[in-house]
């Protein structure tokens, strides 16, 4: 199995799913930005090979680097890193070279908070009420059928990342 691990060094549990990739029999092959001699040791002997580029968010420097890994290993079977941040990044790599898992045109799905609870619903998994805001008017009359607290998160973004918790009307003005 020849796996590609899109940002090896970060975060620093990547190293141990290389090592464990490897111990496993996969070929693991790692692209990321940091210099190669930053690597901890660990990850350096978990890699079959590693791929420096300049600027993970610039895909054709991307693409370059998973193209010299199938030419060079053939077939590449994964790609994957453990940061949200790099899904559509991964979907378009899999997408361009066929390479199993979400591809381009379902990873809107999974980017967007709105369009992941239908996944949920439809799944049977329960979910809390929400609505999508545009605006100060529909997220009034919204917090006036609901009541407070509410957390407020983006509909794009990694994590908690500008997600708050509001409990009463001055803090939601204030926001």
């Amino acid at each position: 199995m020849n796996f590609i691990f899109f940002s090896p060094h970060f975060p620093n549990n990547s190293t141990d799913f290389c090592f464990h990739l490897k111990q496993f029999g996969a070929n693991t092959l790692g692209i990321g930005d940091a210099e190669y001699w930053t690597l901890n040791g660990k990850l350096k002997a978990s890699l079959t090979e590693y791929y420096k580029v300049n600027n993970m968010e610039d895909y054709r420097e991307v693409l370059r680097a998973v193209g010299y890994f199938t030419y060079r290993y053939g077939k590449i079977d994964r790609f994957d890193s453990l940061n949200e941040h790099w899904l559509g990044i991964e979907a378009d790599i899999r997408t361009d070279f066929n390479i199993y898992g979400v591809k381009s045109d379902f990873i809107d799905n999974l980017n967007r908070k709105s369009r992941m609870k239908e996944f949920f619903k439809r799944s049977g998994v329960r979910t809390i009420r929400a609505a999508f805001c545009k605006d100060i008017v529909s997220a009034k009359k919204f917090v006036a059928e609901i009541g407070y607290p509410i957390v407020v998160k983006p509909d794009i973004g990694s994590g908690a990342r500008l997600t708050s918790k509001i409990n009463e009307e001055a803090e939601f003005d204030n926001f």
